[in-house]
């Protein structure tokens, strides 16, 4: 793997890690339960779960990122395709159903498009050569 490869990959896996661990704490730091208490109990459980859920699975995308980094291997482009396509729905989503954001804080819509768009192709550029490489 080269050296761009692995500086691609190491930025993708610290946006996976950094805003999973954010996401992990999100529902204490914005004090989630002050307006989910009033929630039906499932939906209020739906909403925890899926945040909790949702950041595992990006700090595990990330840690194996920085494994596949770690063992130099090559083989391995089904996380780095996961890696791509998660932050290429992100994106997506963001733009169809954006972050409901009062319009004196746009910048902030504009700036949460930056983490997918840069994750997207810290893995789509290693994904393409690799697989290039490896055809």
């Amino acid at each position: 793997m080269s050296l761009k490869n692995k500086i691609l990959l190491s930025i993708g896996s610290t946006l996976f890690i950094s805003i999973g661990g954010y996401h992990i704490f999100l529902p204490h730091l914005w004090n989630w339960s002050e307006f989910s208490s009033s929630m039906p109990d499932m939906v209020e459980w739906a909403l925890y779960a899926v945040n909790f859920f949702m950041s595992s699975l990006m700090i595990i995308i990330g840690v194996f990122t920085l494994i596949i980094i770690k063992q130099n291997n090559s083989n391995n482009n089904l996380i780095l395709l996961l890696g791509a396509l998660f932050w290429l729905l992100n994106f997506s989503y963001q733009i169809i159903n954006p972050t409901p954001i009062p319009k004196e804080l746009f910048a902030m819509k504009i700036g949460f498009l930056i983490p997918p768009i840069i994750g997207f192709f810290c893995y789509l550029f290693p994904f393409y050569k690799l697989k290039k490489h490896n055809l």
